[in-house]
């Protein structure tokens, strides 16, 4: 049997129970957690580690509407002696009182050569008669060589349950001692991921599975093995075994908040149900299905939930989702909420609200660095878009599209990007449409389909206009469109894949940095500021690839080149660097020769202060830049 996840402390426990009794300190051990937790594997697993040194029983309790008598006793009988056979029989002909049951059992155990390990599974289940064995065991079990453990579903034992005063006769009996099962820690949810698929399992999938299983190990195992989206049958049926079991009023309360989410809270739960629900929410809580945390209600797992919602009609869903939105709505609605107002609105059919509260909730999430839930946000709002084609659908794909790149959804991020530069070709917005191409184009590089991403250069060609031929000597290169955001992007496919000297992505960056200074996104000039300071700092490249640009306080007085050029600009790779190395200062002071061909570099100062770097090289400037 594979190694239990963290439940070693708990093996350890018990089998310290088994040595002690093995020297005539009889336990009773109560065995609790939650349905699905484990209890049967620790056992299993406890039995495997004991082996042959003691005898393990191991009885049964059944769901039954009438339980069996007796019944996990019953079970074992045939392992004990003959006297408890005839006893038990005495007693089910009316011969014996069932006493005699009990005072045979206890002298089997006593008389035993070996140690023995009694199990007695969902005690919770068992009947009135199996009670008072407990009772009575508990109270006697110290002097004989015998360990007793009942398991119990802890949530299904509320105030009302009858097992509930037999914890309570047993609490002061100094032989009786209490191991709880927790849920798996996230660790240990990665690890059975891992386990299950070690080449495809990522980080934020094994996140999503903690989260919807909440580290129960019964659904997280179940989940890996069904493998496919949605819930599989088996917790399926699990789950909703669990609810048939409720009355009419407590499963129509189950049903509310499966549809509102989880937690769920009083004040809608009252405007949904309307008055009288307090009972029918305590019975469901003390059944298990629901957990009560304050002036709220949700279930214990999310998976669980999930099988109930999959469960309700879709009339019925869509009657309780209106009613839910109707009483959540308003002007002070939490951010915290968004999300559970996109998707009742969503079930409830109600496109405008789906819109509205979509798009909240995905900036929000957007803000706080959720990028995989703003991604799914934005797409229920496309969902709901319609037919619109304008600015809004642009704006959502825009959004979508940048969540989907954080993400790493890198082909559906590009594909995004398109259709949203094609909505902004038919708004006659040139400058986004041609951010949204260079967008595109950068997708497409990172999925290494570098071609395709260079002919993007021509998807909007009014947008990838060349550098000018001449610029203003005394007020600098003339901004030829405000709409030239794609050529940062062009300039860095230039740059990369080229190594020959003739390459001009240094001139078209700084010259599309130019263009972009004045635009509106400032993420263009950033573009072409990294793609020449990059430019610059490649190995067998020039040092900078920065234009010296005329300003207040410069004299350019020579035709034929600068003699003295003194003033502040902003530009990228402003200084000269070592090699490998990318300059991006943003002040700079620059000194060049007069001769239009080469240039000595003097002080370069920035904000680290004064290096002289005197270094004589071919001029950097394009040649315009001396006439």
């Amino acid at each position: 049997m594979a190694a239990l996840l963290e439940r070693e402390s708990v093996l350890r426990s018990l089998l310290s129970h088994v040595e002690r009794a093995s020297a005539r300190q009889g336990r009773l051990v109560l065995l609790y957690g939650e349905a699905g937790i484990g209890k049967t594997s620790v056992v299993r697993s406890l039995a495997e580690r004991i082996g042959p040194d003691a005898r393990v029983l191991v009885g049964s309790c059944d769901p039954l509407t009438t339980p069996r008598p007796l019944g996990p006793l019953v079970d074992i009988a045939p392992r004990l002696g003959p006297a408890v056979a005839r006893s038990m029989e005495g007693a089910a002909n009316g011969a014996a009182p069932p006493n005699t049951v009990f005072a045979a059992l206890l002298d089997e155990l006593d008389r035993s050569s070996r140690p023995t390990v009694i199990v007695f599974e969902d005690v919770h289940w068992a009947d009135s008669g199996t009670f008072d064995l407990l009772r009575y065991l508990g109270r006697r079990i110290s002097a004989t060589p015998a360990t007793l453990i009942a398991t119990y579903r802890d949530d299904e034992v509320g105030p009302a349950h009858p097992f509930s005063v037999v914890l309570g006769d047993l609490a002061h009996t100094a032989s009786t001692h209490r191991e709880g099962l927790d849920r798996l820690s996230p660790h240990a949810v990665r690890a059975l991921a891992s386990a299950a698929a070690p080449a495809a399992t990522h980080r934020a999938d094994a996140d999503e599975l903690y989260r919807v299983t909440g580290g129960n190990p019964f659904f997280v195992t179940e989940l890996l093995a069904a493998g496919a989206a949605g819930t599989p049958a088996s917790i399926r049926d699990a789950v909703l075994g669990r609810v048939a079991r409720l009355s009419p009023e407590s499963r129509r309360v189950v049903d509310v908040v499966a549809v509102l989410g989880s937690p769920a809270p009083a004040q809608v739960l009252h405007a949904v149900l309307g008055d009288g629900y307090g009972l029918a929410v305590e019975s469901a809580v003390q059944s298990g299905v629901l957990v009560a945390a304050g002036l709220a209600v949700s279930f214990r797992h999310e998976l669980a939930r999930q099988a109930v919602l999959a469960a309700v009609a879709d009339i019925r869903r869509f009657e309780l989702s209106g009613r839910a939105l109707a009483a959540m709505r308003g002007p002070d609605v939490s951010p915290d909420e968004l999300p559970r107002l996109a998707a009742l609105a969503e079930d409830a059919g109600d496109k405008p609200a789906v819109r509205e509260f979509a798009l909240r909730a995905a900036r929000r999430a957007t803000s706080l660095g959720a990028h995989r839930e703003a991604a799914a946000q934005y797409s229920r709002a496309l969902r709901h878009a319609g037919a619109h084609r304008g600015h809004r659908r642009a704006e959502l794909l825009e959004g979508q599209a940048y969540s989907l790149y954080l993400i790493d959804q890198i082909p559906a991020a590009e594909a995004a990007w398109r259709e949203a530069a094609g909505l902004r070709r038919e708004e006659g917005d040139r400058l986004r449409e041609g951010d949204d191409v260079r967008w595109a184009s950068y997708m497409l590089w990172l999925l290494g389909r570098n071609d395709e991403a260079r002919s993007r250069k021509g998807c909007a060609p009014s947008t990838c206009s060349p550098p000018p031929a001449r610029p203003c000597r005394s007020r600098g290169p003339t901004r030829t469109s405000r709409s030239s955001t794609a050529s940062p992007a062009i300039s860095t496919r230039r740059s990369l894949p080229r190594s020959g000297p003739s390459s001009s992505a240094g001139r078209w960056a700084t010259s599309r940095w130019r263009c972009a200074r004045g635009s509106t996104p400032a993420w263009s000039a950033c573009c072409a500021t990294t793609t020449a300071g990059t430019r610059s700092s490649r190995p067998g490249r020039p040092r900078s690839t920065t234009t010296c640009r005329s300003r207040p306080g410069c004299s350019a007085r020579s035709r034929r080149g600068w003699r003295r050029c003194t003033g502040t600009s902003r530009g990228p790779s402003a200084t000269p660097s070592g090699r490998g190395r990318t300059a991006a200062t943003t002040t700079w002071t620059c000194s060049c020769a007069s001769s239009p061909r080469h240039t000595r570099w003097g002080s370069c100062t920035s904000a680290g202060g004064t290096t002289p770097r005197p270094r004589r090289r071919r001029c950097l400037r394009p040649r315009w830049a001396h006439r």
